[in-house]
């Protein structure tokens, strides 16, 4: 949080898959309490439309990396964190917390 008080304008994201209701109203509550600002980003739901080559996926370097090629669900959680990279990158704040 130190490194936080130093920028002077920062964004806060929450990755939220659609209806996952209960947990964005959890966030919100903790969020809403310490009168933090935030935003929510709707998370790329892996379980739903994505097809092997609509996203950017080497399944060899997964094997090295983690013994095992990820599963769909990881590739959406993955993606949805580049989402929330390129909304911040895309914005005006010096950092961000998703």
């Amino acid at each position: 949080m130190e490194y936080l008080a130093k920028c002077a304008i920062f964004d806060v994201l929450v990755i939220n898959l659609e209806g996952s209701d209960e947990r964005l109203e959890s966030v919100r509550h903790m969020l809403d309490r310490e009168q933090i600002a935030w935003r929510r980003m709707p998370a790329v739901d892996g379980r739903h439309g994505m097809q092997e080559g609509d996203y950017d996926y080497d399944e060899s370097a997964a094997i090295i990396r983690h013994d095992r090629p990820l599963n769909i669900g990881e590739i959406g959680c993955y993606l949805s964190h580049i989402k929330a990279l390129r909304m911040f990158l895309a914005g005006e704040a010096a950092c961000a917390v998703v």
